[in-house]
């Protein structure tokens, strides 16, 4: 209370006149602590950041928090806090804290510093196929970015095979046969690691075919004893089932779409006969050809002309 009071020439004194006042105490800041003073956008494990901020006042009760960013502005009005750092600036952040009290008086700034930071970022731009045969030409294209900074290295992964090559881009002939998961990844100039994009990819083994026999290899038209040719074909495929097969002469062109047919010799063209054979499997890869030798020759046709005369006495 404050009292106030004035004296005149003739010594006397007035009336005492008083008012009250009240002296507000300041409250006081602190942050606590900041989860990660460095984080990462992009970041699968850790991607919040959790603010801690206590406000004490000797004379009230806190009602209102103040989280800043000299970046970001306004973070939260919350004594504690959590932010998803993808939702943060990238760059250096002044982190002020406040609290206020039942006065309306606001506690001086404290402050701290927090940086964010980008992990890169992937993408399988393109393959040239899917699923391919054993030992065809495969091509894959790759790209990196960085928010923050470069692209210093590539990576790329078959979980069949391992480490596939370290280029953005490359070409193989030689990965196994069966299904792949490729994965990609890129690791930018603070050797942070990209998260891993993933393709897939089937190998499908080539089928293998074996001509078993021709029999006969040398046939005869005009035989009435053996006038079929049998034709005998076997194929094999690791990974799957023979669908189709195919013979073929270089005279006669198809000959059969069967693993093993019989033909009359008398519908074959004389001569030097190069047979092939194939087989495809269920993942339509034929298998190369095999090949070997039929020849086609021709028994003589004998003709009585005339005969003269045609009766005696």
């Amino acid at each position: 209370v404050i009292s106030f009071k004035v004296k005149d020439n003739d010594d006397l004194w007035s009336i005492t006149d008083s008012a009250s006042l009240f002296i507000n105490d300041i409250p006081t800041a602190g942050i606590g602590s900041l989860s990660q003073q460095i984080a990462y956008r992009n970041n699968l494990t850790y991607y919040n950041v959790n603010f801690y901020g206590n406000v004490s006042d000797n004379d009230g009760s806190i009602t209102h928090y103040y989280w800043n960013s000299s970046k970001d502005g306004v973070l939260s009005t919350s004594g504690n806090s959590t932010v998803n750092v993808n939702t943060l600036s990238l760059g250096n952040h002044t982190i002020t804290f406040q609290g206020r009290d039942n006065y309306t008086t606001w506690s001086p700034k404290v402050s701290t510093w927090l940086i964010i930071k980008a992990y890169p970022n992937a993408t399988i731009v393109s393959q040239s196929a899917y699923s391919i045969n054993v030992g065809d030409s495969l091509s894959f294209i790759g790209s990196g970015s960085d928010e923050d900074g470069t692209i210093t290295a590539y990576e790329w992964i078959s979980d069949q095979d391992g480490l596939l090559s370290t280029n953005s881009n490359f070409s193989t002939t030689s990965l196994s046969v069966g299904f792949h998961w490729i994965t990609f990844k890129v690791k930018d100039n603070d050797t942070l690691w990209s998260r891993p994009v993933t393709t897939q990819l089937s190998i499908n083994d080539i089928p293998v075919s074996v001509i078993n026999s021709i029999t006969p290899q040398t046939a005869y038209r005009n035989n009435l004893t053996s006038y079929d040719v049998s034709f005998s074909g076997s194929s094999y495929d690791k990974d799957g089932d023979i669908t189709n097969y195919y013979w073929n002469s270089s005279k006669d062109g198809v000959l059969s779409t069967l693993g093993n047919f019989t033909v009359n010799v008398n519908t074959l063209s004389l001569g030097y006969h190069n047979i092939t054979f194939q087989g495809t499997d269920n993942g339509t890869a034929w298998s190369p050809k095999a090949s070997t030798w039929f020849v086609v020759k021709e028994y003589p046709n004998a003709t009585i002309t005339t005969v003269s005369p045609r009766s005696t006495d």
